[in-house]
């Protein structure tokens, strides 16, 4: 193998790595996050217009870096959307009434070293969290969801 490629492998192993750390750290906090393709603006832009297209309710947008100029604080671009659909969550409540402090379902979008992030809690985080024993199936459906809605909106247009 030529130096070129052996750098090239050692430079591939270690972005696995890097991932895998990062992910599992995020997991660790209960959250799935991914990156995006796009600023601040236009991911939250591109979550809200597919969290619309899907018929969920978007129950509010908040500002929090908006928030913390106000009061002359630096912070980088911060946003949360919360948003659900109540036959949805009300038979995750039915699991377990618990779980309602943690519904409707968020999505943070936000800047952390030039790279722009999406996260939300991890269905697997809340079951373990409420002793959602028997609601599974409905989990894994969620948890397919909200991936398949934070990869379009983070993920580069395709032709």
């Amino acid at each position: 193998m030529k130096p070129n490629g052996i750098k090239f492998l050692a430079v591939a192993c270690l972005s696995i790595i890097y991932l895998f750390s990062s992910y599992s750290y995020a997991q660790s906090k209960g959250m799935v996050s991914f990156e995006s393709s796009y600023s601040v603006t236009e991911t939250k832009q591109r979550l809200i217009n597919i969290l619309d297209k899907k018929g969920f309710k978007i129950f509010i947008q908040i500002d929090h870096s908006g928030g913390a100029k106000a009061v002359n604080i630096n912070l980088p671009e911060t946003h949360v959307i919360i948003f659900g659909k109540p036959q949805v969550g009300s038979k995750l409540m039915q699991c377990n009434p618990s779980v309602a402090i943690d519904l409707p379902q968020k999505m943070l979008i936000w800047k952390e070293s030039n790279q722009v992030k999406l996260a939300f809690n991890s269905p697997k985080f809340l079951q373990k969290r409420h002793q959602m024993d028997g609601c599974e199936p409905l989990l894994k459906k969620i948890n397919s969801v909200l991936n398949k809605i934070a990869t379009k909106a983070t993920s580069p247009k395709t032709s």
